[in-house]
């Protein structure tokens, strides 16, 4: 069996890579979508960390991006680091937003069922 040549390995390697970036991309998207659509907001705003928390689409907007990191790092398997850097958040305010997701899912059964259910549909365990 002849090994691929170096040039040959690299152009799969850039290949693979993007088409990673590309479905992290997507996934990411579909879950901002989600969790915009719940709260009632743009999909557009999670990804713009904002100062505005005072009013109550700011609030909305801030709940929708802290659900949509806890997704990526509960259901998607993606650390909280990286999770957060796709809605503009460095590392503590991606693990702060994860935290804050469990409290508020301690005192919302519905939200909990929801999330609950998007978490095994990123899993791959279907709705």
């Amino acid at each position: 069996m002849n090994a691929p040549s170096s040039p040959d390995l690299v152009a799969v390697l850039g290949a693979a890579s993007d088409t990673v970036r590309r479905q992290c991309d997507a996934i990411a998207a579909l879950t901002a979508d989600a969790c915009a659509r719940r709260f009632e907001v743009e999909a557009h705003a999670l990804f713009i960390p904002g100062k505005d928390r005072v009013s109550a689409r700011g609030r909305r907007v801030d709940l929708a991006r802290t659900c949509a990191v806890s997704l990526l790092h509960t259901g998607a398997g993606w650390t909280q680091e990286q999770a957060g850097l796709r809605f503009g958040l460095d590392r503590i305010a991606a693990c702060k937003a994860v935290r804050r997701a469990a409290d508020i899912r301690d005192g919302d059964a519905d939200l909990d069922a929801w999330l609950e259910t998007l978490e095994r549909a990123l899993q791959g365990g279907g709705a």
